[in-house]
């Protein structure tokens, strides 16, 4: 019976801020309007410069200022010290909570094995722009391409027992600046035999709107760092059989592709016997993808998916030029190693 009561006025919600004033009141007022689950909002803010402060405490959340600019997860982290419900509900905060997800949480907690349960990006997305649907998309497909016990966390929706998140000592603040923040968490919670689950049905809309530039030059970055998280967590050799983390495997095994197709396009042209090298390329690079590209079909429609192809096509170059730049930083580390005195 206490289980079964678990979540009636028992959940924490964190979610870390910096200058949200804009968007701040669509995203607290369904969490503050839920008086049934969420015992308390807190706002942990990373030394906003705007209203974002005056605006999550006339609303009634609770506050936790920093005083100058550090980074989101030791935002997470004070959060999650101060909170007094025994579920913790991260969110970033620029993503809208989908109606109806709690009570999703509350089927999963009501089970005492179940540690954590990660969330997903909603199929709706307000901004219309091929960009934007093509990543919040891509992010929801190779979600749903994972299995439903997992080993990473997602920082924009994940909610885990206060308990086990103390206990692994939360969030780890030093990869914040690589865009590869939160997944590691999942990870120190399995060497604890913790049990995460993902569930598309806790999910979110993502208000941010991606350009063609911005999504290029994260995706590097997030490559890159793989790269080496990959490697930390001994999956690097794995990770074109099951893939890397929340990446799918047709993915990584595409991208080398990319750019591979270019640099056979060029000599073909003298030599066209090496136009068959560039169609079955070609081929084999819309084969992988066909699966995302029949997500993208029934979600989008014919014309969203073909213009759609061009970005995907950048993506993959983008996360190729990453991958390649974290392999030379991967071998120059181990180069260093092994000389002596190093």
């Amino acid at each position: 019976m206490q289980e079964e009561n678990l979540f009636v006025k028992n959940v924490s919600v964190i979610i870390p801020t910096y200058n949200r004033a804009a968007i701040l009141p669509q995203i607290l007022a369904p969490l503050l309007d839920d008086r049934e689950h969420v015992l308390e909002v807190i706002i942990a803010d990373d030394g906003s410069t705007d209203d974002t402060v005056a605006i999550a405490r006339e609303m009634g959340a609770r506050v936790i200022e920093l005083n100058r600019r550090q980074n989101a997860n030791l935002c997470r982290n004070q959060g999650a010290r101060v909170a007094g419900g025994e579920i913790l509900l991260f969110l970033d905060s620029d993503v809208v909570l989908d109606a109806g997800s709690f009570a999703y949480l509350q089927d999963y907690f009501a089970d005492p094995e179940i540690d954590g349960v990660v969330g997903v990006y909603s199929v709706k997305h307000r901004h219309e722009n091929i960009t934007s649907q093509y990543k919040n998309l891509w992010i929801r497909f190779s979600f749903l391409q994972s299995r439903q016990r997992t080993d990473w966390i997602f920082g924009a929706v994940s909610a885990i027992r206060r308990e086990a998140f103390l206990r692994v000592n939360g969030f780890n603040e030093a990869y914040q600046p690589h865009n590869a923040d939160d997944l590691d968490l999942g990870k120190r919670m399995l060497e604890y035999s913790f049990h995460i689950v993902l569930d598309p049905r806790l999910s979110v809309e993502h208000l941010k709107r991606h350009t063609l530039s911005s999504l290029l030059r994260n995706d590097f970055i997030r490559s890159r760092w793989f790269v080496y998280l990959a490697d930390f967590f001994n999956e690097l050799g794995s990770s074109w059989r099951k893939g890397v983390f929340n990446v799918y495997p047709r993915f990584i095994l595409a991208t080398p592709l990319a750019p591979l197709i270019p640099m056979l396009a060029v000599p073909a042209m003298k030599w066209p016997r090496m136009g068959w090298a560039v169609f079955f390329t070609s081929f084999l690079y819309l084969f992988l993808n066909h699966p995302f590209l029949s997500y993208l079909k029934k979600e989008r429609g014919w014309i969203a998916t073909l213009q759609s192809l061009p970005v995907l096509y950048l993506d993959h170059c983008a996360c190729a030029a990453g991958v390649a730049a974290g392999l030379f930083d991967w071998a120059r580390s181990r180069m260093s190693r092994k000389q002596p005195g190093k």
